[in-house]
């Protein structure tokens, strides 16, 4: 006995026209699932202006909920950095949508309680647990709004907490730096630490990238799914932000977990479409197997800041330089303070650091 889960990364519900079905290609595929999760990356709301000053504001239409049912969608993650762009009211009217449409969700609640809530699902006789988690340390509220946060010792009481409970933890954690295809060290140290304490299964989203995967003990962690339904974004940052995959998840009464992937790309209307062309299939797997092959390791700190600097670089200080055009100077006095924080010093020694290992690799 087992049950099938069926994984995927960011989707906003939309295609560029804002009322087609983008996940049309599909959602005759995630039909044989018994449970599909995605990270729903807007809120879903009729609200018309956005609450916060950012370069990017999202939301998807309520009737577009439809192109969830349809696609066999059982669980979305809301803890992510977009599910307050319309305010604590767009993200209760998401709730309420959700709710009215029988999907479920984590991360999110109208207390500190709620949002650290977990999904339970039996299905042939197995429990399968979720819960979501944002990247921030702590868990964020926005009048009446909580988002659950990435904060260690919490999320490892919930896991051992739930382990105790059901006969699998799956966490999903929004984290990551936006358009790279690397977790950090402390990343991978986190997620086998979350393994190691009872979590079978880690969902990641946030960078926007297909990044690799790690068989650890008897887990499995995807540490970012990329884009499912999602625009272009950082196309001329870092490559290949048109692959996806589907992750194909089998929870085997005796406790394992077994894996296949099924790639993806997304169109430019930014429909998710399986992979059928030899060449195309053979990137995929070539790309998937180079940026996992690392993980069997650990990350080393330098080498990763190297990796990172330049899409973390250019992608923060384009959504400054538009913040700035929009909403005035207080927005280049961050950018400024931006620059000299200890985090971007480090991209600097890592962008130098990567040059002289070229440097002397060519010697």
């Amino acid at each position: 006995m087992s049950i099938k889960l069926m994984a995927v990364g960011d989707i906003f519900l939309q295609t560029k026209d804002r009322v087609n079905n983008p996940l049309c290609f599909v959602q005759e595929v995630l039909k044989n699932a018994d449970i599909v999760f995605g990270n729903l990356e807007a809120p879903v709301t009729k609200i018309q202006n956005q609450s916060i000053e950012k370069a990017v504001s999202l939301k998807a239409l309520p009737e577009n909920l439809s192109f969830l049912k349809k696609a066999n969608c059982s669980i979305v993650n809301l803890a992510n950095n977009h599910i307050c762009d319309y305010g604590a009211t767009g993200a209760i009217e998401t709730i309420e949508y959700l709710s009215n449409e029988g999907i479920q969700f984590i991360g999110v609640g109208q207390n500190i309680y709620d949002c650290l809530k977990e999904v339970v699902f039996k299905i042939n006789n197995i429990t399968a647990t979720f819960i979501g988690f944002y990247i921030d340390g702590e868990s964020l509220s926005s009048d009446g709004i909580y988002v659950a946060g990435m904060n260690r010792q919490l999320v490892l009481y919930r896991i051992a907490e739930l382990k105790s409970q059901y006969d699998f933890v799956i966490v999903s954690f929004h984290w990551g730096i936006e358009n790279v295809f690397y977790p950090s060290p402390e990343q991978q140290v986190f997620a086998r630490e979350c393994i190691d304490t009872g979590a079978s299964v880690i969902l990641g989203h946030h960078p926007h990238r297909l990044q690799g995967i790690e068989e650890y003990d008897k887990g499995v962690i995807f540490y970012s799914l990329g884009n499912f339904n999602f625009e272009m974004c950082g196309a001329g940052i870092s490559p290949h932000p048109e692959l996806s995959a589907i992750a194909d998840i089998t929870l085997h009464d005796d406790g394992s977990v077994t894996h296949t992937l099924m790639p993806i790309k997304v169109d430019n209307e930014y429909r998710p479409k399986p992979i059928a062309e030899p060449e195309q299939l053979l990137k995929f797997h070539m790309h998937i197997s180079n940026i996992s092959a690392l993980l069997s390791s650990d990350i080393e700190k330098w080498w990763w800041f190297g990796e990172i600097a330049k899409p973390y670089l250019v992608g923060n200080g384009e959504a400054f330089l538009i913040r700035i055009r929009r909403y005035g100077i207080k927005h280049l006095y961050q950018m400024v303070s931006w620059l000299s924080s200890r985090f971007v010093i480090k991209c600097y020694v890592g962008i130098i650091l990567r040059w002289l290992r070229r440097g002397h690799s060519q010697l």
